[in-house]
């Protein structure tokens, strides 16, 4: 495991990616403790899951090593990683070019990360879940790799993690699932300010409407992916194409992309 995953470092320090991940599977949780002894990552009892990791760049040397727990998030330069620490998360932020890693902050009763990830104007933005039954809180996270700090865009009781997001010019976009809605929000990373840009009803109790489950954006426009549910028997998958105030250019059925 060791070598994959050091091998997975060699990989990272060579590319920058934008926006990363699939935002249906958690990283890591709290819960994957006894799993992550298994793995050799630490102990099955929880008290030790971090991993001396060594990391290598393209010519195969050895550049560093870290103490890394769970999660690698790739940026300009570098990577941002994750360390357990009792009941909180530690962020770093690792430079290959110096070799030095910076702790951005923490997070204290942290239970699991999804894996969706934002990169944008030196920004790292994220999802992550604290606490644990109906104590569970929904935060999103920046992490400044500019000048090394670690705030909170918004938080909420409950929420749902796995929430789509996507960055645009200076905007991030936010598909956020809601009670009985998803909300498409846009936040602004130069003025910090949120706002809405469209509500999508769906009927949590009977289950049908229109779910968003993936945004995409570019300059003119933000295209959704959604199902669309009448009942049971009636499902079908389609791609709406918007501009930017969220007026509707047009719709695409592709249910026969997939069953």
């Amino acid at each position: 495991m060791k070598k994959a995953l050091a091998f997975l470092l060699i990989f990272l320090i060579t590319i920058c990616l934008t926006a990363c991940g699939d935002a249906r599977e958690p990283l890591y949780s709290q819960t994957d403790r006894t799993a992550a002894g298994a793995a050799g990552i630490g102990t099955a009892d929880g008290e030790e899951l971090n991993e001396l990791l060594p990391i290598y760049n393209a010519q195969n040397e050895k550049i560093g090593e870290i103490n890394l727990f769970g999660t690698v998030m790739p940026t300009n330069g570098g990577f941002v990683y994750t360390v357990h620490s009792g009941s909180a998360m530690e962020y770093y932020q690792y430079t290959v070019s110096n070799q030095e890693s910076v702790k951005l902050g923490s997070v204290e009763n942290w239970a699991m990360q999804p894996n969706e990830a934002v990169f944008l104007h030196n920004h790292l933005f994220i999802f992550v879940m604290t606490g644990g039954g109906e104590t569970q809180i929904l935060k999103l996270l920046d992490l400044d790799l500019e000048n090394h700090i670690l705030s909170e865009v918004f938080s909420e009781e409950g929420g749902f993690p796995y929430n789509t997001m996507i960055g645009s010019g200076d905007k991030l976009l936010i598909a956020r699932a809601l009670t009985n809605e998803t909300c498409i929000q846009e936040y602004n990373v130069l003025t910090n300010e949120m706002k809405d840009l469209k509500r999508i009803p769906f009927d949590d109790a009977r289950g049908v409407g229109e779910a968003v489950r993936h945004i995409c954006a570019d300059k003119d426009t933000i295209s959704l992916l959604m199902p669309v549910i009448k009942d049971e028997n009636s499902v079908r998958l389609q791609v709406n194409v918007y501009d930017t105030a969220m007026n509707l250019l047009n719709s695409a059925d592709i249910s026969d992309i997939s069953t």
